[in-house]
Order: structure tokens, then C-alpha cells, then sequence
């Protein structure tokens, strides 16, 4: 494994970073508050190309390697410091654009990614329903056959981009009894007859991306919007979900970063009975704790990138990152917010947004729970 970044990459991260500091940061607190996406900024990051990286040049992408992604994302997210948008960004090129990329068809690919690549149309990712979240197979949104459409009915709920997406890539069963084997992916436009959106989300964090329910009554699905071989809708959506912790959380690593870098200046500069508090033992622990975490989930990231890029599965690899890094950054948000004392709780002060961004690290992508039995179930084939 080689981590060593080609000039390229290096000049990725920087241009990102620069974008994020000077586009998205000077409207973020302002964004937070209106539970609002950033449409300046989402114009601006397709004209940058963000919403095109993991797109291939001959649909208007820049076809980047998922470990230079991993690196342009992270240093997004140390620049804009924005959960929120880098959470609606990521929905729409990770969790939508890659599915399409990987399993559509030439006339799928397109038809869509051209104005997804742009930014003209939003993506999105429905998997979960108010009943079946962990429990993919639980699904209740069904699927049927009639002449040459697909009908679907039922919901989905926490959808990332449901407020505000014209396509998403949605799941559903073709029958329930088959478990696994019966989910079924599509292509949905929000266009489509018996597409309805439900109610817009209020969120405790990530209020800058807007998140909410879409319901089905009677879908009308053409034919050709099947996504991939029907029943094998598992299969793209796990596919996809390993590519999110691949290309997706690192942009949250990069607002770990940009943390720990406020708490440094702020305890350095905070003077409590006659010096700066830098200078206390238990501060310095917590600043060396954050920089370990950091430096630890770069590492993690970097390999399960590289991975990815070398065509390898990374199941494991992704999970352990994801797990690891949806525990632990908690913390060094609670330690952040520690240092910064009363003015930590305060919102003139980022981290207040950063405690409550975090809270969500172990549920988004798979909870801690289900990220424990991947990794236990790839050990056990691992040791037989």
C-alpha cells in the first residue's frame, strides 16, 4: 500500500479545502439554522466538478480513483467544516451517482448522469422505511410487474436529499418471502406518476441537508428503469454502502481535523489562573487523544480507499473504519466542546454544531451495531 499523494491529489485537497473555507464555510452557521441546502455553493461544486468525480469523462465526470475522492472530500470537509453539505453531496454523488455507474445500463448512464454530473438534478438513496432500518430484508415497499411498468408502493424515511431530489435510487421487494433475493432496485424520478414526498425532517444535526420521506401509491417505474438484474437489489445496495465509507466519511475526518485545530488555538489562548490552559495536563491529553484519533482515521480511510482502487471488495476493511470512527469521533467532539468550556455551548462557537452533527456518526451508513456483525461475520469466514 502506498499512501504517498501524486501531485494531483495533492492539488485536489487544496483546491478543495479552499473551496470549502471560502464557498461553503461563510454560509454555514446561516444554513444550519434555515435547514437549508446551500444552492450557491451546490452551483459552484459542480462547476468545481464535485458532484462528477466518481463519473466517467464520457458522461461529463472527472472519473477520479476512490483514494483521490477519499483525499478531495477530506479536505472539503476541513475546509467548510459543513456536515450538511457534505452530507447532501456525498448522498447525491456516492449513494446515487455510484449505483448508476456501477450497474445501469449505457442508456441509464446516459440518461442520467449527465444531469446529475451538473448539478441540474439532485440524487438520492431510499433503502430505509419507519420499519425496516438495520433489518434490510424487513422492507415492506413492493414491487409488481404490470405490462411494462413496475408499481410501487410503500415508503421510505430518513432519505438524505428527499426534500429537495429529482432521482433516486430506491429499493424494494418483488416478494417479501424471498428475503434478500426479492429487493429489487430502480431508478425513480420524482416526476413519476405516484411519486409523492412527505414530510421534510427536523433534525437535531445535518440541518443544512435536508431530509425527509418519499411515499409510493402506485409508482409508475418504466421497464428500463430497473437497476441492475431484479432480486439482485441487495447486491447494489451493500455494494454501494461499502463505497460511502470508502468516499463519503472521509469528508467528515477533514471536519475532525478542522476541530482539533480550533481546540489547539482556543486552549493556547484561553487563559485560566494565570496561564493558558494548554498548559494543564488534562487539556494537553485531550488535544494528543484527538490527534491520535485523527491520525488513526486518515489511516483507516486511506486503506480502505486504496482498496476500493485496486478493485478489491474492502467489506471488512470498510466497516471497521466506519465502526471506529462512528464511535470515537463522539468523543473527541465531547472534548472539543470540554476544552471551549461555557462558550462551547454557545452557537457564535462552531463546536456547539459539531456536538450535534456527531451524535449521528453511529447511525448513518449502517449503525455500530450492524457494522459489529459484518466485521464478526467476516472473521468467521476468515478463521473456519
Amino acid at each position: 500500500m502506498d499512501f504517498s499523494w501524486s501531485e494531483e491529489q495533492t492539488s485536489m485537497r487544496e483546491q478543495a479545502y479552499k473551496f470549502g473555507k471560502e464557498v461553503v464555510a461563510p454560509r454555514s452557521a446561516e444554513m444550519d439554522e434555515k435547514e437549508e441546502l446551500d444552492w450557491e455553493a451546490w452551483k459552484q461544486a459542480a462547476e468545481f466538478g464535485f458532484q462528477g468525480m466518481v463519473v466517467p469523462q464520457k458522461y461529463g465526470g472527472l472519473d477520479l480513483d476512490p483514494l483521490t475522492i477519499c483525499i478531495t472530500m477530506e479536505g472539503l470537509g476541513h475546509g467548510s467544516r459543513d456536515v450538511g453539505f457534505v452530507t447532501s453531496l456525498g448522498a447525491h454523488m456516492v449513494i446515487c451517482e455510484i449505483p448508476i455507474v456501477e450497474a445501469g445500463t449505457e442508456a441509464q448512464k446516459e440518461k442520467y448522469l449527465p444531469k446529475l454530473v451538473s448539478g441540474e438534478w439532485v440524487g438520492g438513496y431510499g433503502q430505509t422505511e419507519p420499519g425496516a432500518g438495520s433489518d434490510v430484508a424487513g422492507m415492506t415497499a413492493k414491487a409488481e410487474k404490470k405490462g411494462d411498468c413496475w408499481i410501487l408502493n410503500g415508503s421510505k424515511t430518513f432519505i438524505t436529499n428527499g426534500p429537495i431530489g429529482d432521482v433516486f435510487v430506491v429499493l424494494a421487494t418483488i416478494d417479501k418471502s424471498l428475503g434478500h433475493k426479492g429487493i429489487t432496485a430502480f431508478i425513480v424520478e420524482s416526476s413519476f406518476e405516484g411519486f409523492k414526498r412527505g414530510r421534510k425532517l427536523e433534525k437535531m444535526g445535518m440541518r443544512a441537508s435536508p431530509t425527509g420521506e418519499l411515499i409510493f401509491e402506485d409508482c409508475v417505474v418504466p421497464e428500463e428503469n430497473v437497476l441492475g438484474e431484479v432480486g439482485k437489489g441487495f447486491k447494489v445496495g451493500m455494494s454501494t454502502l461499502v463505497w460511502e465509507r470508502a468516499t463519503m466519511l472521509p469528508a467528515l475526518v477533514g471536519i475532525s481535523e478542522a476541530r482539533l485545530e480550533e481546540a489547539v488555538r482556543y486552549a493556547k489562548n484561553r487563559v485560566q489562573f494565570g496561564q493558558p490552559i494548554a498548559a494543564f495536563q488534562e487539556i494537553q491529553h485531550k488535544l494528543a487523544n484527538m490527534k491520535m484519533h485523527l491520525e488513526l482515521y486518515k489511516t483507516i480511510f486511506y486503506r480502505v480507499a486504496w482498496m476500493k482502487s485496486q478493485g478489491m471488495p474492502a467489506t471488512l476493511e470498510a466497516s471497521v473504519a466506519k465502526l471506529f470512527f462512528g464511535e470515537v469521533s463522539r468523543q473527541d467532539a465531547l472534548d472539543a466542546f470540554q476544552i471551549h468550556g461555557g462558550y462551547g455551548y454557545m452557537k457564535e462557537y462552531p463546536i456547539e454544531r459539531d456536538v450535534r452533527d456527531c451524535i449521528a456518526n453511529t447511525l448513518g451508513g449502517g449503525t455500530s451495531e450492524i457494522q459489529r456483525s459484518i466485521i464478526a461475520r467476516e472473521l468467521l469466514k476468515m478463521y473456519d
